[in-house]
């Protein structure tokens, strides 16, 4: 039989393995807007981050030998050039398998407070590992088999020898991909430099809009307090209506005078509206 080349073929195939471009190196520390404090308070005190940790978990993340058939990688579902996603509605993972959720970007995952849609891993290190065993995206058995793909290789020895004292193994594994993570943050844009006081670093006319918005945003947040303030009233106009069934409270004057600028109905004749 020949190769099967329709499309629902060729989008059953997971896309080749990302190169670990620019927008792949871990993010500098002192980007403006990036919070420090929430920064360090991120890293584990048992997962310290290191250079060389950084660098060796930067190599499995794009490395397609954890996965069982050698096809897919951290970086498939999290391609740097697609924000750290895929840009697909489900992912694909190992023998062309199809996932039930699109992938997330791994940027800023440091800040979260738990990790996958459905928060089911509570740190990066826990979130590193499951996409390795789950049998749709990297189709490993469990984490020992992804390391003794690995072991063999000299280049994986003299690393995690140099990083972590020892051969490699299912534990260093998620602490190396979990610390190269934690190094890519998205801070350091035109707006957070003009937050911090660099007024040039966005053009005039998106100053504009920044204050329009600032000014939209004040408006329609005077109007929903406004609206909320006067259903209350209402609400409480009606139970003492029914407290107090021989006594009436007006609500429609009130409502009407909640909100500058609004028209009323004249009572008197046709339907002749005056500004209150």
């Amino acid at each position: 039989m020949g190769r099967d080349t329709s499309a629902s073929s060729l989008l059953a195939r997971p896309p080749p393995i990302p190169k670990p471009g620019p927008l792949a190196q871990p993010r500098s520390t002192r980007q403006v807007g990036l919070p420090n404090d929430k920064t360090l308070a991120a890293i584990p005190p048992d997962n310290p981050q290191t250079a060389e940790k950084i660098a060796l978990g930067q190599k499995l993340f794009f490395d397609g030998r954890l996965s069982v058939d050698g096809t897919v990688a951290c970086a498939t579902c999290h391609d740097p050039q697609r924000a750290f996603t895929d840009g697909r509605p489900t992912s694909i993972g190992v023998l062309g398998r199809r996932g039930q959720r699109n992938s997330p970007t791994v940027l800023n995952a440091l800040y979260n407070q738990t990790q996958f849609w459905d928060g089911r891993a509570k740190t990066l290190e826990d979130q590193a590992g499951l996409p390795i065993t789950n049998p749709v995206e990297m189709g490993q058995p469990d984490l020992e088999a992804a390391v003794a793909s690995l072991a063999a290789l000299p280049e994986y020895q003299q690393a995690f020898q140099a990083v972590f004292g020892r051969p490699p193994n299912a534990q260093d594994l998620v602490r190396a991909l979990a610390s190269y993570e934690r190094t890519l943050t998205s801070f350091d844009s035109p707006f957070d430099r003009f937050l911090a006081g660099d007024n040039d670093s966005i053009r005039t006319s998106s100053h504009s809009g920044s204050r329009k918005a600032s000014s939209t945003t004040s408006s329609h947040s005077w109007r929903r307090s406004q609206a909320t303030s006067t259903g209350n009233r209402e609400r409480k106009s009606s139970r003492a209506n029914a407290r107090c069934p021989g006594r009436t409270v007006p609500t429609a004057t009130r409502s009407a005078r909640s909100f500058p600028g609004r028209r009323r109905r004249n009572s008197g004749g046709p339907h002749r509206e005056r500004a209150t």
